[in-house]
């Protein structure tokens, strides 16, 4: 008989939602466990009174699968007292230097973490009887914790999905932009509080998921073993790919044309992790009557605050802020080259986004995902910034490759890596797992 699984999602839009939704497609799906969610009658009450013109609001419809209401299992408190914790680490510590040092925020949200974890075990443990038929409890790290245990207590195979670099790890590779620690360097690393929750996770379950090859390389390296890890690409949401189709025809593209300028594009965190400080130093390098820089994202790191607050008043720099999903696909199909010098990530969503609005992705060699070097895209050291300034030079001499690659990207995405693909991967993970329960 072929064994459902139950997926527990975690907090915010991420894509384990969309995993559900392929898995109950395939007749799979048992639950979804996740935190807040625009059920049915919420969305009728959103809809009827147009509350979707604020953007919380209309960031939580987004959360919306194509489920059934039965299928779902909303964990709403624990959410909100995530972002309390957020609220607090953002709007209080920096002026409240007590609180800085108390790290009461980064606690706060670590036990919304501990909350979600206790209250999927015990949705677990009171549907015993119900889920006689549950082979496979798929899980987020850092929000299996308690209901992990649980699950393997109901004989369940536990698969944790995690989306970037093993948490060991990543500080190391961050400061030293995108370089793998050796055996030496792994006992002066220090992590975080979530990142326990992470690596914990990470330990005790069964099998790993991780999100591209880089992921999936650091999770070997920090000593897990590799035949207990599994690597899957995934593509573009079907959510996203509507919001191109809608947009396409109303944007003028003519960005193609002789004469313009380049224009490049990055969008996320503005920190570190995500090689924001190497983007600055690459940018100083071109001429910028060549090219135009815009910039979508927020959560600036504190060490390079005063250099951004001047970096952004640039000739050809726009800052744009936080922007909507649909306002973003806006901005991709304007632009032609995705910069993304990351120094650790796993598929980021952006670089799969940026491929379906027809952009040159060029980013780093430490990002998983279907970009292959001088096919369609370009991928390069994060710690090389003549490497990229050569890349961006050459690109604007042969303004051609940029348009060939553009549509290879957007066929990729449309026929390929999209979201169905990814289902597709994950059941072939789950139809080798299955067997083995059998066994």
């Amino acid at each position: 008989m072929q064994k459902k699984i139950i997926v527990s999602n975690g907090f915010s839009k991420y894509p384990l939602s969309d995993v559900a939704a392929e898995l109950n497609e395939h007749h799979y799906l048992k639950l979804l466990i996740t935190g807040a969610y625009p059920i049915n009658s919420i969305k009728k009450i959103i809809n009827r009174l147009s509350l979707d013109k604020i953007n919380s609001i209309k960031r939580l419809y987004l959360r919306s699968t194509p489920l059934k209401d039965e299928l779902i299992n909303s964990l709403l408190i624990p959410e909100l007292v995530y972002f309390f914790g957020v609220f607090i680490k953002n709007k209080f510590e920096n002026f409240f230097e007590f609180l800085k040092k108390l790290q009461i925020g980064d606690k706060v949200i670590e036990y919304s973490f501990i909350h979600y974890q206790k209250s999927a075990s015990k949705i677990l443990k009171s549907n015993i009887s119900n889920f006689k038929d549950v082979g496979i409890f798929f899980f987020r790290s850092g929000f299996g914790g308690k209901s992990l245990n649980v699950a393997k207590e109901m004989r369940m195979k536990t698969v944790c999905y995690h989306g970037g670099a093993h948490p060991m790890l990543e500080p190391y590779i961050i400061e030293n932009r995108g370089k793998l620690p050796t055996i030496n360097n792994f006992a002066n690393i220090t992590k975080g509080h979530f990142d326990n929750e992470v690596m914990e996770d990470l330990k005790n379950t069964d099998y790993i998921i991780a999100e591209g090859h880089w992921s999936k390389k650091t999770i070997i390296h920090s000593g897990i073993n590799p035949e207990k890890v599994f690597e899957i690409i995934s593509g573009c949401s079907n959510l996203f790919m509507d919001m191109i189709k809608k947009n396409k025809e109303k944007i003028i593209r003519d960005k193609f044309e002789k004469g313009k300028k380049l224009k490049l594009l990055y969008a996320g965190a503005l920190t570190t992790r995500k090689g924001f400080d190497i983007l600055m130093e690459i940018f100083e390098k071109l001429d910028i009557s060549l090219v135009e820089l815009t910039i979508i994202g927020g959560s600036i790191d504190d060490k390079f605050l005063n250099k951004f607050n001047s970096f952004k008043e640039k000739e050809n720099v726009k800052y744009l802020g936080h922007l909507s999903y649909e306002k973003m696909a806006c901005e991709m199909l304007k632009n032609h080259i995705f910069i993304f010098p990351s120094t650790s990530e796993g598929v980021a969503r952006v670089v799969n986004e940026s491929c379906a609005a027809g952009m040159f992705p060029l980013i780093s060699t430490n990002i998983g995902g279907f970009v292959k070097n001088n096919v369609n895209g370009r991928l390069l050291d994060p710690s090389n910034i003549d490497s990229w300034v050569e890349a961006i030079k050459y690109l604007f001499n042969n303004p051609k490759i940029i348009e060939n690659v553009s549509k290879i990207n957007v066929d990729l995405s449309v026929n390929k890596f999209n979201q169905n693909y990814y289902g597709k991967q994950l059941m072939k993970i789950f139809d080798n797992l299955n067997q083995v329960i059998d066994n």
